[in-house]
């Protein structure tokens, strides 16, 4: 639930939101990702300063009323050994929960990519 909040608020204006599980059950890939309709004036953006929270250290230096979602939800992925990778590419925004290893491929391709730890 905290990964989707975090999702929907890339797309201030409104957009799409989409969501999977994938994955056997304890080892589950959560994906979130969002786009907008730019003739809509729309817009997709990586919310402020998420990244940072994510990891635990934020920007300023302190977390304030809405940073504590983010926060909270770097906090558990932390504490329940899961990886966040957060971005936008060609106008996409995207979040990824997996859980950790030593290894971790994000995007089942055979390449080992490291997120948000």
């Amino acid at each position: 639930m905290n990964l989707l909040l975090i999702a929907a608020n890339s797309v201030p204006r409104g957009g799409q939101v989409s969501a999977s599980i994938s994955g056997d059950a304890g080892a589950e890939k959560f994906e979130f990702t969002t786009r907008s309709d730019p003739e809509k004036r729309q817009r997709t953006l990586v919310p402020s300063g998420v990244a940072g929270l994510l990891s635990g250290e934020p920007e300023e230096g302190a977390v304030d009323a809405r940073g504590i979602q983010p926060f909270y939800t770097g906090l558990l992925a932390r504490l329940t050994n899961m990886a966040l990778d957060i971005g936008l590419k060609d106008e996409t925004f995207f979040l990824t929960a997996i859980p950790a290893g030593p290894d971790v491929d994000v995007d089942g391709g055979g390449e080992t990519e490291r997120g948000v730890e």
